[in-house]
């Protein structure tokens, strides 16, 4: 059996012996060179260099911007005038209708008259523009005629308008008269005669713009008296006709037609008393004037883009002629 080793009193425990350092990492040469370089201030001929290619590439730049200066003045002028001429355009301008002014019918008669039928056309005339006025009259059937009857038809213009009284130039020499009679012959009962007389006016009673109509209805005076004396029984019935485009499309609520058709319009109104008063029977077309207020406020819109236009126009040229040329 080995006996355990003895070491003797008062001797020092040895001293650990110290771990070897790691020495500090030394900077790549590469990146230190670059580092070296980068704080280096850079040369004269460099940054002359750089500072001549920046101008250069900003050249073009500043004269198109100054190239835009200078055609932004005109082109916002332009733009002010189209926009002016089409507000111009769009601004709506209906022509003021005249009052229509309507004639005087009298018929006399000594046997009823069931209908008297007014009708206004247009007629040819060399010289002159001719209306045209057609006054047809229809005995009642509701008495037996026994021989053939005259009525007169008597028709007053107004305002003093002539009255043409022969188709041809000469008749500029005929002496001009506002009242013109004349006289047609019924042999039974029911038949119908037509008296024609023209006057020289241009679309005479009627007047339309797209947005109002007016018709001229007549006033008639009646006298019809028998063998006995005595006043006609019934009352006759005034039809008048004119002539106008599109009537449907206008509203004549206050005197309402008795029949519409694509190129005129018909009035009924009876002779009661043996007078009727003479009107004047006015449509409106609702649409038109709708579309018409439309037109009004877009034309009044673009006014205001024009003077913006216009405004900015003199103020870029203010500024254009202020900037100094490249």
């Amino acid at each position: 059996m080995k006996a355990p080793e003895t070491r003797p009193p008062d001797s020092p425990d040895p001293e650990p012996a110290p771990e070897p350092s790691d020495p500090p990492p030394e900077p790549p040469a590469a990146d230190a060179d670059a580092d070296a370089g980068d704080s280096q201030p850079p040369e004269p001929e460099v940054a002359a260099e750089a500072a001549v290619a920046a101008e250069a590439a900003t050249r073009p730049l500043d004269r198109l911007r100054s190239w835009l200066r200078q055609r932004v003045p005109a082109v916002m002028l332009i733009l002010g005038l189209a926009l002016a001429v089409l507000a111009f355009v769009l601004y709506p301008r209906p022509s003021d209708l005249p009052a229509p002014s309507y004639v005087t019918i009298t018929v006399t008669a000594r046997f009823p008259i069931g209908i008297i039928s007014y009708r206004v056309t247009t007629a040819a005339h060399p010289r002159f523009a001719v209306a045209e006025l057609a006054i047809t009259l229809q005995l009642s059937s509701a008495q037996t005629l026994t021989s053939s009857t005259r009525v007169t038809v008597a028709v007053t213009s107004p305002n003093s308008i002539p009255f043409q009284q022969c188709p041809t130039i000469r008749c500029a020499r005929a002496p001009r008269t506002t009242s013109l009679t004349k006289t047609v012959i019924f042999t039974q009962p029911g038949s119908q005669q037509t008296a024609t007389f023209r006057i020289r006016a241009q679309n005479f009673g009627e007047t339309f713009n797209g947005l109002t109509a007016t018709a001229a209805i007549p006033q008639v005076f009646y006298d019809c008296r028998n063998a006995l004396d005595q006043t006609c029984l019934g009352t006759p019935q005034l039809e008048a006709r004119y002539d106008l485009p599109a009537p449907k499309d206008y509203d004549w609520s206050s005197f309402p037609t008795q029949e519409e058709k694509p190129t005129y319009a018909v009035w009924n109104e009876p002779v009661t008393g043996s007078e009727l008063a003479g009107r004047v029977a006015v449509g409106i077309n609702h649409d038109n004037q709708k579309w018409n207020d439309d037109k009004t406020f877009l034309a009044g819109a673009i006014i205001g883009l024009a003077g913006a236009a216009l405004l900015t126009a003199a103020q870029e040229w203010l500024h254009a002629k202020d900037e100094p040329q490249p």
